[in-house]
């Protein structure tokens, strides 16, 4: 009786199995149907081989072979076809969503193609031979290489919108660069693509980020992107706002120097480095800096306004009035630095206030550069009008000083 039993029971899984790699076999056929004509694709019978793959993909037998997956794609591939000849008739539309989708599916159900042509069965033996299963692997590898870009696409597109939907393709993108059915494609081009995937990575971190410890899981990934070639600059002025956050001053200026070292195009940098330098009296250093920064930036004026302003805050006002005229005439425009030269001119005459014929002869040219701030930026009285009043009036011109009296308490 038991016997009995027991040969029902096998019977019983035979017939399970046998009808599963029915529904798969059948599904090929579909499949070969729908394809026969490339000009009129039959997807109705495509819809039905789809729902066979499936159940075949969820079945203890077929889940286990290469040949289902394959299909699988196969019948995904035909869908991106579909969507890309209607984007074609469709001046570019598309249902972006949907076609994204649809890459993620072709590049996991080829790696799970590529994985069980590749994994031996119960008893050691693989299912097909050893060129075939190149064969198959070359193909499948072809065949995904444009999806698998896509991911990443995918993620960029969504980064903004939809950052948790941005990490699923992102997750996927990383780990294709471990799966077997790509391990010997290597390129510069890719290489790059996953420098920049990190700084979008971090980007979706960044706008999920809710406690402290959501900030710190950006560091490393920020850390990665420093190295892309397109993100790399943001990656590092991303740094340095958390740094600065968090009051680490030290790791924040090491990034700062690193920017500054990655891309001496960029302004950002050491602009900002000057500011923190001037902010901590570290004035040695930033008067380098400014050196430096009109050496890179000719055209800039900022660099020399910067070390007038050191040599103000050092009571070396003659120097500053040279740097900041010299300021003043690089780009012709910068009422800011006439204001200051008046200013540092006004101290110069205070100085001297004993020496009558010094003192006058100060108070006249600091007169000079005011009416130049004035002359560039007439609606800024604060660079020029309480000076201008000031000056006329200590040099005992009433008429002159009347024109400035509305600016006397600013």
């Amino acid at each position: 009786m038991k016997k009995a039993l027991f040969l029902v029971a096998l019977m019983a899984v035979g017939t399970a199995s046998f009808a599963q790699k029915s529904a798969l076999t059948k599904a090929k056929t579909l499949i070969q149907e729908a394809s026969m004509d490339s000009k009129n694709i039959k997807y109705d019978k495509l819809e039905e081989a789809w729902t066979l793959l499936q159940g075949c993909m969820q079945d203890p037998v077929t889940s286990v072979l290469g040949d289902t997956y394959s299909n699988a794609a196969r019948v995904q591939t035909f869908y991106m076809s579909k969507m890309l000849n209607e984007r074609a008739a469709n001046n570019g539309q598309m249902d972006m969503d949907k076609f994204f989708d649809n890459q993620m599916q072709i590049v996991d159900l080829y790696s799970k193609a590529n994985k069980w042509d590749n994994t031996p069965n119960a008893k050691g033996k693989f299912v097909l031979k050893d060129e075939e299963r190149q064969k198959n692997h070359n193909f499948y590898q072809q065949v995904a290489g444009g999806p698998r870009s896509n991911l990443l696409i995918a993620a960029s597109n969504l980064v903004n919108s939809d950052p948790n939907r941005c990490l699923k393709f992102l997750d996927q993108f990383f780990g294709t660069f471990d799966d077997p059915l790509f391990a010997e494609v290597s390129s510069a081009a890719l290489d790059s693509a996953k420098l920049d995937a990190y700084y979008i990575q971090a980007t979706a971190m960044k706008a999920n980020a809710k406690t402290a410890e959501d900030t710190t899981a950006l560091i490393p990934v920020l850390e990665k992107s420093m190295k892309s070639a397109n993100y790399g600059v943001m990656a590092c002025s991303d740094l340095m706002t958390i740094y600065k956050s968090r009051g680490q001053m030290d790791k924040w200026m090491q990034i700062c120097d690193e920017g500054m070292a990655m891309d001496p195009t960029q302004k950002f940098f050491p602009k900002v480095k000057l500011e923190q330098l001037v902010n901590n009296k570290k004035y040695d250093e930033a008067m380098k800096l400014c050196d430096l920064l009109n050496e890179r930036f000719p055209d800039d004026d900022y660099a020399l306004y910067t070390k007038g302003v050191i040599n103000f805050t050092q009571e070396k006002y003659a120097d500053a009035v040279t740097i900041f005229k010299q300021a003043a005439e690089v780009t012709g425009t910068n009422a800011e630095a006439w204001s200051s030269a008046g200013t540092c001119t006004w101290k110069i005459a205070m100085d001297n206030r004993a020496k009558v014929d010094v003192c006058t002869k100060y108070i006249n040219e600091a007169i000079g550069y005011f009416k130049k701030a004035e002359e560039l930026a007439p609606d800024q009285p604060r660079l020029w009008g309480y000076f201008l009043y000031q000056a006329y009036t200590s040099l005992k011109k009433p008429a002159e000083a009347a024109k400035y009296k509305q600016y006397k308490d600013m």
